[in-house]
């Protein structure tokens, strides 16, 4: 354990030289994420297999088909594709595919949505059980469960606690306190 609070350290202090803008870049993020999610400790009860993310995009916005390819670059270019010795696999789903979506265990989103759109797609996800990766520490606040801002020009982990534990996932006390907790 102490060996992963290393790991997220190093990824979010010395990877930060890396950020030039306000968003965290995708080759910071998907370690981080796969870090994340290494301390539910209900992960492998939940996906005692496979972990199915499904990257969310629109591909009528060319950022979001960027963001999308990005993604999948550069987790193929990783050496480990598991978290917590299981396997992840990659889906990417064209926005508004629901039953592609209710496929997979995690949903990353490489969306641009207003309030409303977004607040519509986390409840279709909650009632699915689905938690939500995304950007930002307003959508953390609007129900994402998981998401990455900028702070200090540092990456910062911004965790929704309430709707974490809505989804059965049961971070520990140690990602807890390095990460920016939203209690709603």
């Amino acid at each position: 354990m102490k060996k992963s609070i290393f790991i997220i350290i190093v990824i979010l202090f010395f990877l930060s030289s890396k950020i030039l803008a306000d968003e965290v870049p995708i080759e910071v993020q998907i370690p981080l994420y796969f870090k994340i999610f290494s301390f539910d400790r209900n992960l492998k009860q939940r996906c005692p297999d496979t972990i199915k993310i499904g990257i969310l995009y629109d591909p009528k916005k060319n950022e979001s088909v960027k963001n999308k390819d990005e993604f999948i670059k550069v987790f193929n270019s990783l050496k480990d594709k598991t978290i917590s010795g299981i396997p992840v696999q990659l889906t990417p789903i064209s926005y508004g595919d629901s039953e592609l979506i209710k496929q997979v265990d995690i949903a990353y989103l490489s969306l641009s949505l207003s309030n409303k759109e977004l607040t519509e797609l986390l409840n279709l996800l909650n009632n699915w059980n689905i938690p939500s990766l995304g950007l930002g520490g307003k959508s953390a606040e609007l129900g994402v469960v998981v998401s990455l801002s900028v702070f200090e020009g540092k990456p910062q982990i911004v965790i929704n606690l309430p709707a974490a534990k809505r989804l059965g996932i049961d971070f520990s006390s140690r990602l807890l306190s390095l990460a920016k907790v939203i209690n709603e």
